[in-house]
């Protein structure tokens, strides 16, 4: 008997990692329950946000269709998104089924933060409800984890089914065996995602200090536009380095794996970095992108700059620090990467168990 599965997340947007983290979310139910066959009916919440629609007039036929509600992977705690499952907070108590949120984060972009970590009940009375109702929860970082605890201890419940697993990316995203290294450096520098629009000018003079400096360099890109962007960057400045974009996991894989290290903007360039040990500085434009070099090293102001502070600071010689930085302690990034890893896969096993048990 097929299990039909309602999978809320963000089919249609051109990110390499919601894309994989979807599939990864997918992937990880069906390795659960091998013996089992799913299928996945997916609800674009942006679509839900941009025309004002709510599931609550859905719920009997969701009660009656589908044996569980997938929410996940990525930023969808963020109220831009998890307020537009339901108008009504009530609603989701009202579900009948299982539901997982699983490889989730909060988002905080530097411009527009959302602190998340006041817990405010009227602001976030849709993720208070959504964590209080769901049967199964993994996050992707400490912030989200903290977020979940407090919001569970608030409500005097258990915390037994929240798992620290990071994004699930990670267990599909390391290449399947050693390859040499091809690329002293990789670059992720995304000019349109998030609030990176507003800082085109000096991630332009980034990328072109890099590659006027530092040869044998790959410019990584998570988006058909990243690629379009990077290519008319490379014809307009002549200058010779290698464009790539991954579209699977298998291509994630073998591209970051033969990268020495990496300078990166999107979270998902640090977690496929993480999970083939390629130590990486970030040009942070999220609490995300903080929240995960937080958790490799214990001075991430040394591998990290905000991407608001660009325009405040000789951002040419922040950068240059970073990378330098990365270089010289390449061993000790790569123990805490390997660490943290390691913890994360545990973390995904348990939570594997809990998904068979629950399904």
């Amino acid at each position: 008997m097929v299990k039909n599965i309602l999978h809320l997340c963000l089919p249609q947007a051109d990110n390499l990692g919601d894309h994989l983290a979807h599939l990864a979310v997918e992937q990880l139910i069906k390795n659960a329950a091998p013996e089992q066959e799913f299928l996945f009916h997916k609800i674009d919440l942006l679509e839900q946000r941009q025309n004002l629609a709510y599931l609550d007039d859905e719920l009997d036929h969701i009660n009656q269709n589908y044996d569980a509600i997938v929410i996940g992977a990525g930023g969808l705690l963020s109220p831009g998104l998890i307020n537009h499952v339901f108008l009504n907070p009530a609603c989701w108590q009202q579900v009948n089924k299982p539901i997982f949120i699983l490889g989730v984060g909060v988002i905080g972009n530097y411009t527009n933060p959302n602190h998340n970590l006041s817990i405010n009940s009227e602001t976030q009375k849709h993720l208070i409800a959504a964590i209080n109702r769901a049967d199964l929860i993994s996050v992707r970082d400490m912030p989200t984890r903290l977020v979940c605890e407090k919001i569970l201890s608030l409500s005097q419940k258990k915390n037994d089914h929240l798992f620290f697993t990071g994004c699930p990316t990670l267990v599909d995203c390391k290449a399947k065996t050693p390859l040499p290294k091809k690329w002293d450096w990789g670059i992720n520098i995304p000019l349109l995602h998030g609030n990176t629009k507003d800082h085109q000018g000096p991630l332009l003079v980034t990328a072109e200090m890099i590659m006027r400096n530092v040869p044998n360099t790959v410019w990584i890109c998570h988006s058909a536009q990243e690629q379009e962007h990077a290519n008319k960057f490379k014809k307009d400045t002549k200058l010779d380095f290698d464009v790539i974009r991954p579209t699977t996991f298998s291509e994630v894989g073998e591209l970051y794996a033969q990268i020495n290290q990496a300078l990166v903007t999107k979270a998902h360039a640090g977690y496929f970095c993480l999970a083939n040990n390629v130590p990486f500085g970030m040009i942070s434009y999220d609490m995300k992108c903080d929240a995960l070099l937080q958790m490799i090293t214990d001075f991430p102001i040394d591998f990290s700059v905000h991407i608001h502070h660009l325009n405040e600071l000789d951002f040419s010689k922040r950068i240059q620090n970073i990378m330098r930085n990365t270089l010289e302690y390449k061993e000790e990034l790569q123990q805490g990467q390997n660490t943290l890893l390691n913890f994360y896969m545990d973390e995904n096993k348990k939570l594997s168990i809990s998904i068979k048990n629950t399904i």
